[in-house]
C-alpha cells in the first residue's frame, strides 16, 4: 500500500522527499530555540543565524562574522599542515626504528669481539626503542606548550637518532 501523499505512487526509501511534510510528527525530542555554540566553532547551513556563541551573543549574519571565519580558516589550515608534518615525522621515526633493527642485527657479529653479548643486546634494544620513546616522550611532554616547541624537539630527535650503522653499512655492505 502506498502513501496517499506520494504523487506518482512510488515510495523510495532512500529519498529525502517529504521530510518537510507538516503532518510528520517529531520523535518527542525538543530542540532548544537558540543553541549555544562553543568558542572557535562557526555555525553553517540552515538555521545558523539562530545559533549563539558561548558568550551569549548572537552571531551576526555577514560582516562581523566574516572576520572570524577568515581567522578560523587560517587556524584550520595551520592545524592541517601541523597534522601532515606530524605524520611525516612519525614516518621518519618509524623508518629510524627499522633502520636500527637492521643496523643492530648487522653489528651483532662485530660487537661480540668488542663487547660482551650481555652488554650489547640491551644496547641494541635501547637503540631500537629510542626513536619510538623520543617521539612518544616529545608528544607527552609538549602537550600544553606551543606547537613550535613540539616540532623543534621532534626535528632535533630526527637529527640525533639517525641509525648510523644502517646509513654507513646498509644492508649488504661489510
Amino acid at each position: 500500500m502506498t502513501d496517499p501523499r506520494d504523487d506518482d505512487g512510488s515510495a523510495d526509501a532512500f529519498s529525502w522527499d517529504g521530510d518537510d511534510d507538516p503532518t510528520l510528527v517529531s520523535g518527542g525530542r525538543s530542540t532548544p530555540a537558540s543553541p549555544d555554540l562553543p568558542a572557535g566553532f562557526t555555525a553553517v547551513g540552515k538555521g545558523s543565524d539562530r545559533v549563539r556563541r558561548s558568550t551569549g551573543e548572537r552571531s551576526a549574519p555577514g560582516g562581523a562574522e566574516s572576520h572570524d571565519v577568515a581567522e578560523s580558516d587560517g587556524a584550520r589550515r595551520g592545524a592541517d599542515v601541523a597534522l601532515v608534518a606530524l605524520g611525516v615525522l612519525a614516518g621518519v621515526y618509524a623508518l629510524y626504528t627499522v633502520g636500527w633493527i637492521v643496523g643492530g642485527m648487522r653489528l651483532q657479529n662485530v660487537a661480540q669481539f668488542l663487547v660482551s653479548p650481555l652488554a650489547s643486546v640491551p644496547a641494541v634494544w635501547l637503540a631500537v626503542l629510542a626513536p619510538a620513546l623520543w617521539f612518544a616522550g616529545t608528544i607527552w611532554f609538549t602537550r600544553g606548550r606551543p606547537l613550535w616547541q613540539r616540532f623543534v624537539w621532534l626535528i632535533a630527535g630526527a637529527a640525533v637518532l639517525v641509525p648510523w650503522p644502517f646509513v654507513l653499512v646498509g644492508t649488504v655492505g661489510t
